[in-house]
C-alpha cells in the first residue's frame, strides 16, 4: 500500500526555523515502499545560516506515530535538483521510524537551469563553481547543528530526534557531500569537512575526482559504514566521471564495512528520475523501489544497529538485496581483514522478515 503523505505545519518557530505550507494534501508515488508501518508527515522550513548569510530550505519527513526517538538522515540532492527530489526515499525511511531531512542547496539547485535559454550551459557553469562539494557539505553541517539545537530544546520536534544515530545520504554532488562529511579528503585540497556526528552514509552515483593511484589517500580516511549505488551506464552528464569510476570510493575505503550495488543498464538519472522521458521514467520506478528497500535495510543495520539485519548484511544471502536488477559487492572489516564477496545474480527477498533465499557467491577473497 502506498504511503499517504500529508503536508502541514508540524511545529512552531524555534531559533531560525520558519514552517510553511499549512494545506493538507495527499500524494502518491509509483514506487512501492517497503515495511510500511506509519503514516508519513511532511513539513517544509527555511533555516538561516548567519555565518554564511545563507538561507537553507529543508523538507522534513517523519512518522506520525512513534514510541521512541528516531534516527536522523540528512539527504543532499544533486546538481540542478531540489529538496523535492528522491521523495520516495523520504517516504520510505520515515514510514519506518526514521526522520529524513532533505536539504535544498541554493546556488546549485533547479533555479540554475529552469526557464533558462541555455540550461545545459547554466548547469556546467555552476558545476565549475561547486564541483568540490564544499558548499553542500557545509550546508549539511549547518543543518546538523540546527537539529542538535532542536534536540536540546523542549519542542515536540526536538523530542523526536535521536542525534546519537545520524546518517547522511546523497545523489551526484550530494553523494560527494555525504562522503566529505564522512571523512573523504576534499578534492579542492582545502580544509577537511569531516563531521563525527555522521555514523553511516548512503552514496548514489558520486563524482570521482581522483585516479586509482591517489584513491587510497583520498578515501581511506572515510571510517563510517557505507552503501553505494551505481549502474553500468552511469556516466556523467555534466561531470566527467564514467560508470566504471563510480566504484572507486568503495574499493579504496578502509576500516569500515561497505557495500556496492551496481544496476544493470541503469544510467545517471535513475535515482531522482528522468522526469520528461516517459519510457525512462517507467523504468526508473523499478530501480527506485529497490533503492528504497535496500537503503532502508542498510539504515536498520548500521544506523539503528538492529543485530538481525546486520547479520543479513554480513551473511551468505546478501545477493538477494538487489533482486534481479544487478550485482552486489561487499567488503567487511573483521579482525583487521577485509573480506570481499560479490554476486552476479540475485533473487527477490522478503524485506519484512529479512528472509532471503540462499545464494552462493561466485567469488570470495580475503586480503590484509
Amino acid at each position: 500500500m502506498t504511503t499517504k503523505i500529508y503536508s502541514f505545519v508540524a511545529f512552531f518557530l524555534l531559533l531560525t526555523m520558519e514552517s510553511v505550507s499549512i494545506l493538507f494534501s495527499q500524494t502518491t508515488h509509483p514506487s512501492q515502499i517497503t515495511n510500511n508501518r506509519s503514516l508519513v508527515l511532511v513539513s517544509n522550513a527555511t533555516w538561516f545560516d548567519a555565518s554564511r548569510n545563507r538561507n537553507i530550505p529543508v523538507k522534513i519527513y517523519f512518522p506520525s506515530e512513534r514510541k521512541e526517538k528516531c534516527p536522523v538522515i540528512i539527504f543532499s540532492h544533486g546538481l540542478g535538483g531540489s529538496n523535492e527530489k528522491c521523495a520516495y526515499l523520504g517516504q520510505s525511511w520515515a514510514a519506518n521510524d526514521f526522520i529524513s531531512v532533505h536539504i535544498q542547496h541554493h546556488g546549485l539547485d533547479e533555479d540554475v537551469w529552469k526557464g533558462k535559454i541555455r540550461p545545459i550551459k547554466g548547469l556546467r557553469d555552476v558545476y565549475d563553481q561547486h564541483w568540490s562539494g564544499r558548499l553542500q557539505a557545509n550546508d549539511i553541517r549547518f543543518v546538523l547543528t540546527q537539529l542538535d539545537l532542536f534536540a536540546k530544546s523542549d519542542s515536540s520536534f526536538g523530542k523526536m530526534l535521536d542525534m546519537s544515530h545520524v546518517g547522511a545520504a546523497g545523489y551526484d554532488l550530494g553523494g560527494l557531500a555525504s562522503m566529505l562529511v564522512a571523512g573523504q579528503i576534499p578534492p579542492d585540497g582545502g580544509f577537511h569537512l569531516h563531521d563525527t556526528r555522521i555514523k553511516a552514509i548512503i552514496v548514489m552515483s558520486p563524482p570521482v575526482f581522483t585516479s586509482p593511484a591517489l584513491a587510497s589517500q583520498v578515501y581511506s580516511t572515510m571510517k563510517t559504514p557505507a552503501l553505494f549505488f551505481t549502474g553500468t551506464n552511469d556516466n556523467g552528464i555534466i561531470g566527467t566521471t564514467q560508470s566504471w569510476q563510480r566504484r572507486i570510493p568503495f574499493d579504496f575505503m578502509l576500516d569500515a564495512d561497505r557495500f556496492l550495488i551496481t544496476y544493470q543498464d541503469a544510467d545517471h538519472l535513475i535515482y531522482a528520475g528522468h522526469d520528461i522521458r516517459v519510457t525512462k521514467t517507467e523504468s526508473d520506478h523499478k530501480y527506485q523501489s529497490n533503492i528504497a528497500q535496500a537503503s532502508l535495510l542498510f539504515w536498520r543495520a548500521y544506523l539503528r544497529n538492529e543485530l538481525a539485519v546486520q547479520a543479513y548484511f554480513q551473511g551468505p544471502t546478501l545477493g538477494g538485496i538487489a533482486g534481479t536488477l544487478g550485482r552486489v559487492e561487499r567488503r567487511l572489516v573483521k579482525s583487521g581483514q577485509v573480506t570481499h564477496t560479490s554476486y552476479n545474480k540475485a533473487t527477490a527477498f522478503d524485506s519484512n522478515s529479512v528472509t532471503i533465499q540462499s545464494l552462493k557467491p561466485h567469488k570470495s577473497v580475503q586480503s590484509n
